[in-house]
């Protein structure tokens, strides 16, 4: 599908839903349907990272959401783990939105990043993993309990997991052990 221009009415779809549409009826429902549902979670992943601390990071940015939903909690350490939460303005949908790897190694958040690559993929961890905790580079588990804790926050919330890079890594891994979509 080629990207194109959302128009209102793939908002109205959008806003409509009380439950995430399936895999299968995004691919083979209407493009409405798939605009409004892949454009606002493309936006909540551009925020992850320019709402967030790291190279990234944009002051027009830190408290912006998407047409619909409001921007609930966050985690956002200057080294760590970083993620948005968005909740539909009816509160029955909810999104998290985790943050990729900052690739500016020179910068404390890109370090950090570097290094959790490095424990989620099973690698040996270089000199510089040793500026930071366990604690601080256990982003699978940072991860969890913020999905965990927005879960118990808002019980009756459908949630989806988002993001890109690492980001996506943890939304898939998240959403696995949740059985939600990610």
């Amino acid at each position: 599908r080629a990207f194109k221009t959302m128009p209102r009415a793939f908002l109205d779809a959008l806003f409509s839903l009380v439950a995430w549409p399936s895999l299968e009826s995004l691919v083979d429902g209407s493009d409405q349907l798939f605009w409004g549902v892949v454009q606002p979670l493309s936006e909540m992943t551009k925020l992850s990272y320019t709402a967030t601390w790291g190279s990234y990071y944009r002051p027009y940015a830190q408290n912006a959401t998407v047409t619909g939903w409001r921007r609930g909690p966050e985690v956002n350490p200057e080294a760590g783990m970083r993620a948005l939460s968005f909740l539909q303005t009816d509160g029955s949908l909810g999104v998290i939105a985790f943050r990729g790897t900052d690739l500016n190694s020179s910068g404390i958040s890109g370090q950090a990043d570097a290094c959790a690559n490095e424990v989620l993929g099973g690698d040996k961890l270089s000199e510089l993993c040793g500026n930071f905790s366990t604690h601080q580079l256990d982003y699978f588990s940072r991860a969890m309990e913020f999905a965990e804790e927005l879960a118990a926050r808002h019980p009756s919330t459908s949630w989806l997991f988002t993001g890109h890079s690492l980001g996506a890594e943890l939304a898939s891994l998240v959403g696995a052990l949740h059985a939600v979509p990610a």
